[in-house]
């Protein structure tokens, strides 16, 4: 990347402003982290979008900062265009690593991985990109399910990290799947495509690496 940063004081982070909503074009600031204004931090998988829909996995992608361009893969380019509408109309900044973070500064990406929980933690809102779905309409039949599930099944939180089911399924269950009802079919489908995002292989190696701390 050859986007000339401005180096960062001891405590400072670099944060986005969307000059627009189409998350194509932006400004980078920096501010103390512990006086930054309100801003929300992406969370994703640097990998190749998980549907590619019809583009090769080595595709990259160009948005212009400060007047500059900054070239990204398409997963983050997926995300950036599905979601800089909603920060840009709550009026927000937005933190996503692979920009705010000079990847050509080993000494600032040290610095600002340590600081990356407080980033999150101090963050207004988390944005977690799972990558585009192989069929939109899919989703909020899926996303309905779930919260059907999460009313009538009775989850419980047991520990960290844990839930336990605290009533049992049966056919009789709302939502139990029915190869008879093509929504059904459909809901199933997405929650399966959900689950099988590439995301959580990234919050797993993350977990790994933090354990093995």
């Amino acid at each position: 990347m050859d986007f000339p940063y401005v180096k960062l004081s001891s405590g400072e982070i670099r944060l986005l402003e969307f000059l627009d909503d189409s998350g194509m074009r932006c400004r980078l600031d920096r501010y103390p982290l512990n006086g930054a204004p309100a801003y929300i931090a992406l969370s994703y998988a640097w990998v190749a979008a998980s549907n590619q829909k019809g583009r090769s996995p080595d595709t990259t992608y160009e948005i212009i900062s400060d007047g500059l361009v900054v070239t990204t893969q398409q997963n983050l380019h997926d995300a950036l265009r599905h979601l800089a509408k909603h920060v840009y109309r709550r009026k927000c900044k937005f933190w996503v690593d692979f920009i705010c973070i000079n990847q050509m500064d080993v000494r600032e990406q040290g610095n600002q991985v340590s600081m990356m929980t407080e980033i999150y933690t101090r963050s207004n809102a988390v944005y977690a990109w799972l990558g585009l779905p192989h069929d939109e309409g899919n989703v909020p039949l899926a996303v309905a399910l779930m919260r059907l599930f999460y009313k009538t099944l009775g989850f419980q939180l047991k520990g960290k990290g844990t839930v336990q089911v605290t009533e049992g399924m049966s056919p009789d269950t709302p939502g139990f799947p029915n190869e008879r009802d093509p929504d059904s079919i459909r809901a199933w489908g997405g929650i399966a495509e959900l689950l099988t995002q590439s995301y959580w292989e990234r919050i797993l190696d993350i977990s790994r690496s933090n354990n093995a701390g």
